[in-house]
């Protein structure tokens, strides 16, 4: 009797570390996304300028609960723009991310993204190198709507919107495209 209780624990112990180890496979994800960048600095008394250059971001999350994750990210832009004679261009864009989602309905989901990061900008006026590097940091939010590829919950595409900083005269947004891999 107590070698079959424990061939029936050990049993049972096994078909739960499987399915842990199933659960922890599919917890982890990695993004790869293309950006378009939008960034307004001014106000009135200085006049304003709007920059767009393009970037690209990597994001590596785990989900904490089924439709709960985190993620850290990092974009670099891939080219610069040029208003008012100043040459704007970003350097990088670091941070830490919540990622909420809604439960997936026909292959598709919306989802919520809040947290904090710094970004770099290298503004160069008339090839002067002024005023140089500035670093901005702070609260970050955004959204977007993702597609499964394909039968499995492996493959997903996705278009988002983020809020990378918004103060000071100053807004730096992102759109993107971007394919994701569970794993």
């Amino acid at each position: 009797m107590i070698k079959k209780g424990c061939i029936g624990l050990a049993l049972l112990a096994q078909c739960f570390v499987a399915s842990a180890q199933e659960r922890a496979s599919n917890d982890w994800y990695v993004g790869f996304d293309v950006n378009y960048i939008s960034s307004d600095i001014g106000n009135e008394d200085i006049g304003e300028a709007s920059f767009n250059p393009l970037g690209a971001s990597l994001r590596i999350g785990k989900y904490l609960e089924p439709q709960v994750g985190i993620e850290l990210y990092a974009m670099t832009g891939v080219s610069d723009h040029e208003d008012l004679d100043i040459n704007l261009d970003v350097n990088y864009s670091l941070g830490i991310m919540g990622r909420f989602e809604s439960p997936e309905s026909e292959g598709g989901k919306l989802y919520i993204l809040l947290g904090y990061g710094i970004t770099e900008l290298e503004m160069d006026r008339s090839e002067t190198a002024s005023p140089g590097k500035e670093s901005f940091h702070g609260f970050n939010y955004g959204g977007g709507v993702e597609f499964c590829l394909g039968q499995g919950e492996k493959y997903y595409a996705n278009l988002q919107a983020v809020r990378y900083y918004d103060e000071d005269d100053l807004s730096i947004d992102g759109m993107s495209f971007g394919l994701r891999y569970r794993f």
